[in-house]
């Protein structure tokens, strides 16, 4: 039940580069913002929906180095940020940090690997992102 309401409340999008599970061949996973490994805990208020791509590569982590400044930041908070104030996007799929969280989010993900980038960008095409 607590997976529904998840994948409902997230809309079947990936909190972090936004891609929509429709047309992906894999299910996307429920993911623990604040990992189980660190103290977080598996309620609503600590789950989004994450792509298998930002999934693996988020791991358990909570910060990284934003590339720009070469200092540690928290990562992303999907539930307590606001996406647009942390990362744009282009028509090609690229997602740009805006912010050391925004930055440090995007080089941690991998977020513009080729797969996702081009999986968005179709999406984008589509009208359906």
């Amino acid at each position: 039940m607590l997976r529904v309401a998840v994948r409902r409340r997230d809309a079947d999008q990936c909190r972090y580069c936004r891609l929509r599970q429709v047309g992906q061949a894999s299910v996307f996973h429920i993911d623990h913002i604040n990992p189980r490994s660190k103290g977080g805990a598996t309620v609503a208020e600590n789950l989004a929906l994450q792509c298998p791509h930002c999934s693996l590569r988020k791991s358990d982590k909570i910060d990284a180095i934003d590339p720009e400044t070469g200092l540690s930041v928290p990562l992303f908070h999907p539930l307590q940020q606001n996406w647009t104030e942390h990362f744009a996007h282009r028509a090609d799929g690229v997602r740009i940090g805006l912010t050391p969280i925004g930055r440090a989010t995007v080089a941690a993900m991998r977020m513009n690997d080729p797969i996702p980038q081009a999986a968005r960008a179709i999406q984008i095409m589509l009208g359906i992102l």
